[in-house]
């Protein structure tokens, strides 16, 4: 007896195909790591042709680049929601958004950390890509703490410090040698 045919995947417009293959390409880097991530794994889990892949995403740079895109701008909306008024002061300020971090989803502590860690040596073909990424964000968050567009060195390299302390903070914490609220007042002394 002949096999059934294979049902045809479902017919989606450009954008909620983009939307789909962005939310393989999530479930890939939370399941798997970011290292993990090819075009043949997103087309494989999304039950489509790596053709179809490329048809959104030119390569893996440009998925990758969405990717943590969409993450960042999620994560950071999350940070709006949760942060108290804006009238507070700097120090409440940092002390929010370091506890919004401290409690953020386990699976977006792994893609900051695969961000910021050593994901180029990995995945040598992404090197370039994270370093841009890396290095924008740095500029980006050192920008909002000094205040103005283009950051210094040094606070570039504070940021670049504050990233590795939330990392050991965040071990500490999972560990539960410290509280949240140790931890956010330990990250606050370092940062001040």
């Amino acid at each position: 007896m002949p096999d059934p045919p294979a049902s045809k995947r479902p017919y989606l417009r450009a954008e909620k195909r983009r939307e789909v293959l962005l939310d393989t390409a999530s479930a890939i880097a939370d399941r798997d790591g970011l290292a993990n991530l090819t075009m043949v794994a997103v087309a494989d889990e999304a039950g489509i042709s790596r053709q179809l892949v490329y048809r959104h995403f030119v390569d893996l740079d440009s998925l990758l680049v969405a990717l943590l895109r969409a993450r960042f701008a999620a994560m950071e909306e999350s940070f709006e929601r949760d942060a108290p008024s804006a009238a507070e002061d700097a120090a409440g300020f940092v002390e929010s958004r370091v506890r919004a971090a401290m409690t953020m989803a386990a699976s977006d502590h792994r893609l900051i950390r695969s961000v910021f860690g050593d994901l180029g040596q990995a995945r040598p073909d992404l090197a370039p890509t994270i370093s841009t990424i890396r290095q924008r964000l740095i500029d980006r968050y050192a920008a909002l703490v000094a205040g103005r567009g283009h950051p210094e060195p040094t606070e570039r390299a504070r940021i670049w410090a504050a990233m590795n302390a939330l990392f050991g903070l965040w071990d500490l914490y999972d560990d539960g040698q410290v509280g949240l609220d140790e931890a956010v007042q330990v990250f606050v002394e370092l940062t001040s």
